[in-house]
């Protein structure tokens, strides 16, 4: 097997003829900055609206914390893919995923590193950064400023029914591994699948009748949502929820950019 460095900066394995990280962009002969902007995803426009946010008891697969009930989402814009490692080790100089490409999703990062990337990159870009209070368990959100930041869970369900993917296979024909995107293809890809995508919200009950999946739930677990490449067809349901513990990482989990207000002009 031939021999192969790896990117001081993010870590990425990197081939010994090439002069640089294809990732984060670090290159052995001097440090040059990618331009951010050229790394974003498209966003594309959710109109938002009253829906039933839930599944019908009749629903193949419903877990019984799926209640239905009304759910009203304000107008917001949704990246067509998941955050990329190359977009993630531009920004942090960091790439913990264990599969490694430029286009395939940031997977094993924290709940915390996700919203803390958000700042950053809103910051890097001149957006007002979401999120305030990072230094303590309760950390707040300002979705009124223009920066990049998580989709709420209601935001998310709204987006996967208006996504019109296909039902995913079981990814196990992709080797146990991620897929690639196309973060310059102006639609919704892997809505459902490759990696579980991180919400805002804290994982609690809908309604008062509504019950908790999960025999321990973490301190101030949040929401998760899509399933993965390693999940059953039963997984990939818009209602389908599930929760990850905030500091936890792992290869199954990453998440999706939103932003409240784009300026097209």
């Amino acid at each position: 097997m031939k021999n192969r460095d790896h990117c001081p900066e993010c870590t990425t394995p990197i081939e010994p003829s090439l002069t640089h990280c294809t990732v984060c962009g670090w290159s052995r002969d001097s440090k040059v900055e990618m331009d951010i902007s050229t790394l974003l995803p498209i966003f594309l426009p959710m109109t938002g609206g009253q829906f039933t946010m839930g599944s019908p008891q009749t629903e193949h697969g419903r877990d019984p914390d799926e209640d239905q009930h009304l759910k009203f989402v304000a107008p917001f814009w949704v990246a067509n893919v998941e955050v990329t490692q190359q977009l993630f080790a531009s920004v942090t100089k960091r790439n913990p995923t264990r599969d490694k490409h430029p286009l395939k999703p940031i997977a094993s990062v924290t709940w915390w590193e996700a919203i803390q990337f958000c700042n950053e990159l809103s910051k890097l870009c001149s957006y007002r950064p979401v999120y305030d209070h990072l230094d303590t368990e309760t950390p707040s959100a300002n979705i009124k400023c223009n920066g990049f930041r998580l989709p709420t869970e209601s935001e998310w369900e709204w987006m996967a029914r208006s996504c019109n993917q296909r039902t995913p296979p079981h990814q196990q024909a992709t080797d146990w591994s991620t897929n690639t995107t196309e973060p310059k293809k102006s639609e919704l890809q892997w809505v459902l699948g490759n990696v579980w995508e991180m919400c805002w919200d804290l994982y609690a009950p809908y309604t008062k009748q509504s019950k908790i999946v999960g025999d321990s739930i973490p301190k101030q677990a949040r929401v998760v949502r899509g399933g993965s490449w390693v999940d059953g067809i039963d997984i990939f349901r818009p209602a389908n929820r599930s929760f990850v513990d905030p500091n936890s990482r792992t290869d199954t989990i990453g998440f999706r950019l939103v932003r409240t207000d784009i300026d097209l002009s």
